[in-house]
């Protein structure tokens, strides 16, 4: 999911990003919602085109789903596919139904592909039969969560208005619980940035409260046309001040992923987002009725930014990789805006997400509206780094592009250098 990493949103275990050899499906099984979040980039940016499609993917379309993707891998010679669930809210999709869903996917494209299941939901609706589902399909569960009661149900508001959080928590704990007795693999969290908030009061809710060890912060999909007058450098200092409490925090197993990605990055180690812009992963968007696009989030810029409304039916996954629209994507990811190309963080963020950069007038031609408050963020996790004893010439190799991110670097090992003597 360039841009959002939609495609990989799902999976809280921080890994590197996707070789070639990967394809990340972000399938959208559910057009509707139980819930009505007011910064959603889906039902609340403006794009309407879901209300032309069928609220739950029938049994036709993943079928012909399955059959697509497992095509379209072994021609272009894929070989791993994360299956991204995503909405809406997919557990609207019902549980008879979901369960037949998993074992097309499995029965289609396991004995050809490693397959993996993941899916991104609010937690509102799960239940025991749910956990009994996810256990059977070994699905890997994102949910998304806001922070404490206050300020999740700030945004996160059911259609009367009413907050949440009560009943992603019951579904929370009863994940936890399925995670505990390892019924399913370890959850993850992810929690849109509201800059207003306190990150250490996020960070501690999830990490502490809840117990969720795997999670990541999300810069909300503004465009230069809907930003409006906030300062992005309070968003900025919103990351400073979560990684400040990712560093001080003991426990080893605790992962913030756009936190370790520019980490990593800086020492010249794997990049673990693509939310920065530095990289561009296959993705293939499938509606509920089976039309291809781009990647989800770039429907907040104009669903006709994302689709030509292939299907399918009528397109191979290698005629859309190379249909014009695509290649349009293609080039203005790779076209940098002037500032950016004097910029000396142009090989950490890559000029920023292609959602962060839009504006209706001139497409993907500018600096990301985030540019100010990631520069800020960036130049906190340097000092830091100068701090623990690295060398000016370590990051300087990393904003050079002179290493070949294959180093990981963990924070355990960044953390523990004796450092500079004050």
């Amino acid at each position: 999911m360039f841009g959002s990493d939609c495609g990989s949103q799902a999976d809280g275990n921080a890994m590197p990003l996707p070789e070639p050899t990967t394809l990340s499906a972000v399938v959208k099984i559910a057009e509707r919602c139980n819930i009505n979040c007011s910064y959603c980039y889906v039902f609340n940016a403006g794009d309407e085109t879901y209300r032309e499609r069928p609220k739950i993917m029938g049994q036709d379309v993943i079928e012909a789903t399955a059959q697509f993707l497992l095509d379209g891998c072994v021609s272009l010679g894929i070989s791993n596919l994360l299956v991204i669930l995503h909405g809406g809210e997919p557990l609207l999709m019902g549980k008879k139904e979901f369960d037949r869903m998993c074992t097309t996917f499995r029965e289609v494209l396991t004995p050809d592909l490693n397959m993996y299941i993941t899916m991104q939901t609010n937690a509102t609706l799960i239940d025991q039969d749910w956990l009994e589902i996810f256990a059977r399909h070994h699905v890997r569960i994102g949910v998304s969560i806001d922070g404490p009661k206050q300020y999740n149900d700030e945004f996160r508001v059911t259609f009367k208005g009413g907050g949440t959080y009560d009943a992603a928590r019951r579904g929370i704990d009863l994940l936890l619980t399925a995670q505990e007795r390892n019924l399913i693999p370890d959850i993850s969290a992810l929690c849109v940035i509201n800059c207003q908030r306190s990150a250490d009061v996020i960070y501690n809710h999830i990490v502490h409260d809840l117990g969720i060890r795997k999670l990541d912060f999300l810069l909300p999909d503004f465009t230069h046309d809907t930003i409006g007058a906030q300062d992005p450098r309070l968003y900025g200092k919103f990351l400073c001040n979560a990684f400040d409490a990712w560093i001080a925090d003991k426990d080893p197993a605790i992962e913030v992923r756009i936190l370790k990605s520019v980490l990593s990055t800086l020492l010249g180690g794997p990049r673990y987002v693509s939310v920065l812009g530095r990289e561009a992963i296959n993705v293939v968007t499938i509606q509920s009725d089976g039309t291809l696009a781009a990647d989800d989030t770039l429907r907040a810029c104009g669903f006709e930014v994302m689709s030509e409304g292939d299907t399918i039916f009528d397109t191979t996954l290698q005629q859309f990789f190379t249909n014009d629209l695509m290649k349009r994507l293609s080039s203005d990811y790779q076209e940098k805006a002037q500032a950016c190309q004097s910029c000396g963080w142009l090989n950490i963020c890559g000029g920023g997400s292609l959602i962060n950069r839009f504006k209706k007038e001139n497409r993907f031609s500018n600096a990301s509206v985030y540019c100010d408050g990631l520069r800020q963020f960036f130049s906190h996790v340097s000092q830091f780094l100068l701090t623990q004893g690295f060398g000016f010439s370590d990051i300087s190799a990393a904003l050079q592009d002179k290493v070949d991110h294959t180093a990981p670097w963990t924070r355990e090992e960044v953390v523990s250098r004796p450092g500079v003597r004050k």
